[in-house]
């Protein structure tokens, strides 16, 4: 950047040179030539003039360009002064420069040949230095291209040798945690491995202790039985002896108590008969038992797990009931509060609830219910449990058959296949089949199980009313078979055993089964 006082000088020095530097053609022959002297020495002294007068205002223009004000110096030191160091160096330079170009400009008397070769150098030295700093700028560039490149590319190795590194740590960190894991997984699996083991083997030491324990009751009943069986010959033989000893002095005393003593005997071989086949019936409903009750725990613990889900799925349902209620009743209550205010504001009291607005309308949907059951004609169902699963309509009639009922009505799943739930509802034509099959079909036996017969209420549905009414008719019915069964047993004493062996005295045998002192 040039100050104002250099370029002030090149331009006074350029004024100063000659501007036309064309190639000097041959001058060709004009008109004027021919002309007369006089003129020619007219226009030359017109030429002369001319260029007088043209070099005096070059000179004085010069001079005007040379001479600078105090006040313009004032400004260019002041310029100066806020530059930054460099600037001012450099423009110091610039200036410096210039006074020696402005000093060393030729006059205006000076030759052509000098001011054509001083601009010839001037324009070379400038080319020179235009190439100069064309090459140092290429150069400073190539050098800054080469420097980032080269920073570029330690920058990537770096960062490639970091990914590598943390690759390889994350791989060193992913090994040791799979083989922690696997080490983990090998150790649980070992101490399963041993509680199963040991599990197993209290199990077999427990069944082994109760079947050393059941061959040992056994056993030990078998010799209770044998000693009592031992005695009792013994008993038998020396009554008998005593009997024979006591025939010989009283024949007739010896007939009657002969009698009375095949009687007894009869009697004693029926109750032995009677307690051996109640025996076995006793270990096989055990065994039957065992078997249902572990059926039982399997369905109770399937049943446990799906009541669980449900009391879950249950009280979220609530909770949202009541969240839902909650907020209806906060709804209600500031509708309320404002409607106490509205009418507080008028001077009018709110109107008081009503006492049974509260009351739940189940006990009077009961009374309904029970006073349209009392205007329908009447109906002689039985309800019938505990039935399998394989129970059909048809086979439950069929076991129905000798009281000839009206219709069957087996219950089932919707979601299952099989073709019964164990329940089932029977009517009957009157009250007395209906009777008779609540006291001879009570615990009978269908397909291998003692299914349950007792009252039922019409009409449907789980209310509290329902299952109330039911309780209470099964209840009465139960008191009634216990009446019963005491007044079997007293006739049956009263008669001396003179019931058919073959039915109980027309008690179904089901009955006798599950009431044997019926039998006695």
């Amino acid at each position: 950047m040039k100050s104002k006082r250099a370029q002030e000088a090149t331009t006074a020095a350029e004024d100063f040179l000659a501007v036309d530097d064309a190639p000097v053609e041959k001058k060709k022959r004009k008109r004027g030539d021919d002309e007369p002297t006089e003129v020619k020495r007219k226009k030359a002294k017109k030429a002369k003039e001319a260029k007088e007068t043209k070099e005096k205002k070059n000179k004085k223009d010069k001079s005007k360009y040379n001479k600078e004000t105090r006040k313009e110096k004032k400004n260019k030191r002041k310029d100066l002064q806020d530059l930054p160091e460099e600037d001012k160096e450099e423009e110091n330079g610039h200036a410096a420069e210039a006074d020696t170009k402005a000093r060393q400009a030729p006059d205006v008397g000076d030759e052509k040949k000098d001011e054509k070769k001083d601009k010839k150098d001037k324009k070379d030295n400038k080319d020179k230095k235009d190439k100069k700093d064309k090459k140092d700028k290429k150069d400073k560039k190539d050098k800054k291209d080469k420097k980032d490149k080269k920073d570029k590319k330690d920058k990537k190795d770096k960062k490639d040798k970091k990914d590598k590194k943390d690759k390889k740590d994350k791989k060193d960190k992913k090994d040791k945690k799979d083989k922690k894991d696997k080490k983990d997984k090998k150790d649980k699996k070992d101490k399963k491995d041993k509680k199963d083991k040991k599990d197993k083997k209290d199990k077999k030491d427990k069944k082994d202790k109760k079947d050393k324990k059941d061959k040992k009751d056994k056993k030990d009943k078998k010799d209770k039985k044998d000693k009592k069986d031992k005695k009792d010959k013994k008993d038998k033989k020396d009554k008998k002896d005593k009997k024979d000893k006591k025939d010989k002095k009283d024949k007739k005393d010896k007939k009657d108590k002969k009698d009375k003593k095949d009687k007894k005997d009869k009697k004693d071989k029926k109750d032995k008969k009677d307690k051996k086949d109640k025996k076995d019936k006793k270990d096989k409903k055990d065994k039957k038992d065992k078997k249902d009750k572990k059926d039982k725990k399997d369905k109770k613990d399937k049943k446990d797990k799906k009541d669980k889900k449900d009391k879950k799925d249950k009280k979220d349902k609530k909770d949202k009931k009541d969240e839902k209620e909650k907020k209806d009743k906060k709804d209600k209550k500031e509708k309320k509060d404002k409607k106490d205010k509205k009418d507080k504001q008028d001077g009018s009291e709110p109107p008081k609830q009503d006492q049974h607005d509260g009351e739940k309308p189940e006990e009077t949907a009961a009374a309904q219910g029970s006073g349209a059951q009392d205007a329908r004609p009447s109906r002689f169902i039985v309800f019938v449990g505990n039935l399998p699963f394989t129970a059909t309509a048809s086979s439950i009639e069929a076991h129905f058959a000798a009281l000839k009922p009206v219709s069957v009505r087996c219950l089932k799943n919707k979601d299952d296949d099989r073709p019964c739930r164990g329940i089932a509802f029977v009517e009957f034509a009157d009250a007395g089949a209906m009777r008779t099959c609540l006291d001879r079909f009570h615990h009978s036996e269908f397909e291998g199980r003692r299914i349950n017969v007792e009252l039922t209420a019409g009409g449907g549905g789980k209310t509290a009313f329902r299952r109330d009414k039911i309780r209470d008719k099964n209840k009465k019915l139960d008191e009634n078979r216990g009446k019963r069964i005491e007044k079997e047993r007293a006739a049956k004493e009263e008669g001396g055993g003179a019931r058919d062996e073959g039915h109980g005295g027309g008690i179904h045998p089901s009955r006798l089964a599950r009431n044997p002192r019926l039998a006695g």
